[in-house]
């Protein structure tokens, strides 16, 4: 290969490199920033739905004054549990505790009359 053709082939892939190359990667980092600030955003949702729901489900226990052992488990496995892992506060987890201390009743025991 010719000497200037050799040339033109590297200052050409030196430039796509450079500046396509850095293209790319800050192209990279912005899609990743951009998704872990809707993940983020879809975190907090989450958690606010959440949070709202152990509301409205412990005062409808407390107003009770019992809890079945489903609607506990429930509570625990699908509810409670998910919300802490995403970083649920200490409200969360102060009703959860008044929800442990309430008796329990199996569901066969409710007259849903």
């Amino acid at each position: 290969m010719n000497p200037f053709m050799q040339n033109l082939i590297t200052a050409i892939v030196t430039t796509l490199c450079g500046s396509g190359g850095t293209g790319l990667i800050v192209y990279f980092i912005n899609r990743h920033d951009q998704k872990k600030g809707s993940q983020n955003k879809q975190s907090k949702m989450l958690l606010g739905l959440g949070h709202e729901r152990i509301m409205e489900l412990s005062e409808k226990y407390e107003a009770r004054g019992y809890i079945t052992v489903e609607e506990f488990d429930d509570f625990n496995t699908y509810l409670y549990e998910p919300y802490r892992n995403i970083g649920g506060n200490g409200t969360g987890e102060e009703i959860f505790n008044r929800i442990k201390a309430l008796p329990r009743r199996p569901r066969k025991d409710i007259d849903y009359d």
